[in-house]
């Protein structure tokens, strides 16, 4: 399997880290791989991340409003008077 980089700044900083860790090009781009991945793999997901956003919405009282195309068009039509009050 190859993998081929064609970025310069990709390929300077694989050889840097390669060369401040004494690996080979291959040890070091498996290593910053395997890093990134485990990064990802333990954060959290954006379901979780906002369970405290989704709680909060959740807890205001319910209006009645009905949030249709006329009550957004109101919000930007300030001559029009609809049964919004907009």
């Amino acid at each position: 399997m190859v993998l081929h980089v064609r970025d310069e700044k990709t390929d300077e900083l694989a050889r840097e880290l390669a060369g401040l860790r004494g690996l080979s090009l291959t040890e070091a781009v498996r290593e910053a791989l395997e890093s990134a991945v485990a990064l990802e793999r333990a954060r959290d997901s954006l379901w979780k991340r906002t369970a405290d956003l989704r709680e909060q919405v959740a807890s205001f009282p319910a209006t009645g409003e009905v949030v249709d195309k006329a009550f957004y068009d109101s919000l930007y039509d300030e001559g029009a008077i609809d049964e919004h009050g907009g």
